[in-house]
């Protein structure tokens, strides 16, 4: 499956890739296609030695793209348009190995611009010269200001319906009712088809998506002038850090709408009140927690005072019952030894007495008194015994 295979290759290369798809090659051969999120996952695939050996005990053949993501090129302005592109691109690969082509930028009728797209191989290096917004032609002296490159705008299509902005093949609603991109009739996708020639859109002697087609140009100014709008409304709003891949790439292929001016307003109330339904969710679950907590600490301050109650009994019958008793059973015994014996028993009173003495408050002694003996008695020293 999809998932197996993804959490195979993140498994070998240590990397967090989340999707990538099954689709069919030109030759009608079954293949998955793998998409990465990152610059860092872009270039480590990018290198054939970092890919495994197997994939889910399987062997695999490697197709590496040949296209380079918009992200990785700049434009160099204020280049001369008699100046050969090729050479200046051989110039500046001397200071910057990672480029890769250097290319002359149009408009429209074939008119050369002042401006030459770089594309690099290692997002690093272009990163530093981003930051500087320059670069060098030779070590200090010659500079050229550069700029982000901007793709061109995208205009999608269903591959399957030839819809245009809506959806992709994957998700075509009329996946039942093919139409050719080549003659506009409902049939299936034949690359060989041999009809006339016929756009589906504006049924001009073009096939469908072709850059000259009346449809697509229309299709292509209504995507930018709602892509105006909606970076005017960023630019009142706290500005967000852009990613390194540019377009709709990742939405086109998840079948996500297009977000408009509007739609994007609603869009952020149902994340605020989202936001706030966690919040509140969050704030019960930490009460549930102190609720649960304070039943813990009362079990076992519960607990405490009975272990309590019971040290306390303890030592109201060892202070106030033992000792006194064993005092006055000692004292009587003492007072009936004679010789040997009493010598070895006063000692022993006389510590059971200063125990009884510093450990006991003099309320708790009971001293009971007999015919043999008296309250003065039970305090004698070991001479007064002697």
């Amino acid at each position: 499956t999809e998932v197996a295979i993804i959490k195979e290759i993140n498994k070998c290369c240590k990397l967090n890739l989340t999707y990538g798809r099954y689709t069919k090659t030109k030759d009608d051969e079954k293949c998955f296609q793998l998409y990465t999120s990152t610059t860092a996952q872009f270039e480590h695939f990018m290198c054939i030695s970092n890919w495994p050996n197997k994939i889910c005990n399987s062997e695999y053949k490697l197709d590496l793209p040949v296209k380079i993501p918009s992200s990785y090129s700049i434009v160099v302005l204020n280049v001369p348009s008699q100046w050969d592109e090729q050479t200046f691109g051989n110039e500046l690969k001397q200071h910057y190995p990672s480029i890769v082509r250097a290319v002359r930028l149009f408009v429209k009728g074939g008119r050369p611009l002042n401006k030459v797209r770089l594309d690099f191989s290692s997002y690093k290096e272009l990163s530093s010269i981003l930051k500087s917004r320059r670069i060098l032609l030779d070590d200090n002296n010659t500079a050229f200001t550069i700029e982000p490159y901007q793709a061109p705008t995208r205009v999608l299509r269903c591959h399957n319906c030839q819809a245009y902005n809506d959806h992709i093949a994957a998700h075509c609603p009329n996946k039942n009712d093919p139409i050719c991109f080549r003659c506009g009739q409902h049939h299936s996708y034949n690359p060989n088809c041999d009809n006339p020639i016929r756009c589906v859109h504006c049924n001009g002697n073009h096939m469908a998506g072709n850059p000259v087609c009346p449809k697509k140009i229309e299709q292509r100014y209504e995507t930018n002038q709602r892509q105006k709008l909606l970076n005017k409304t960023s630019d009142t709003q706290t500005p967000r850090q852009k990613s390194a891949w540019c377009g709709n790439t990742t939405a086109h292929l998840l079948g996500y709408e297009v977000v408009t001016d509007g739609d994007n307003n609603t869009n952020n109330q149902v994340d605020f009140i989202k936001m706030l339904e966690k919040i509140n969710n969050t704030m019960l679950y930490i009460k549930d927690q102190q609720d649960e907590l304070k039943s813990k600490f009362d079990a076992f301050d519960m607990k405490l005072n009975h272990y309590n109650q019971d040290i306390n009994q303890m030592k109201f019958c060892i202070n106030d019952i033992l000792c006194p008793l064993i005092k006055e059973v000692s004292s009587q015994v003492i007072q009936k030894a004679k010789g040997l014996n009493k010598h070895i028993l006063s000692p022993l009173y006389n510590k059971l007495v200063n125990f009884m003495s510093k450990t006991i408050p003099p309320s708790n002694v009971i001293d009971v008194p007999t015919e043999h003996t008296n309250t003065g008695e039970c305090f004698t020293s070991n001479s007064d015994i002697n």
